[in-house]
């Protein structure tokens, strides 16, 4: 597949989206620092597309890299608070990076905004652990 949206890029190297696809693919090959770079490139293209800014920090975090991951993911909360589990990355983000106080309010918004969404049991698991002595 990552084979087939590199080609679309060859050919449209102005697609922010093909970037995305391109990134998406990359990532599920397991090919991060790749899919890092083509998600960058959408990012560029499109700065103000706030899902682009949530893949790439997924795959930054996917390589290990969590302050990087944060700074992406917030970028994508600023340009739209309500995107579908962003608020569930930082939390978890945060949580990799030791800030539980923080990681704690970002799970709490998720669970506002998606109370039933994909990751609420796990959000609800941190609050609880947050909570017990």
């Amino acid at each position: 597949m990552a084979r087939q949206y590199g080609e679309v890029v060859r050919l449209r190297p102005d697609d922010a989206d093909a970037y995305a696809q391109l990134a998406y693919a990359l990532g599920a090959e397991n090919r991060l620092p790749e899919a890092v770079d083509a998600y960058r490139r959408a990012v560029a293209l499109a700065p103000q597309q706030a899902s682009y800014a949530q893949g790439l920090g997924t795959a930054l975090s996917r390589q290990g890299d969590q302050r990087a991951a944060l700074e992406a993911f917030e970028a994508a909360q600023r340009l739209d608070p309500e995107l579908d589990g962003i608020w569930f990355e930082i939390g978890d983000t945060l949580r990799a990076l030791d800030r539980q106080a923080e990681a704690h309010q970002a799970f709490q918004k998720y669970l506002t905004l998606e109370p039933d969404g994909t990751m609420a049991d796990f959000a609800r698991t941190h609050l609880a652990q947050e909570a017990s002595p």
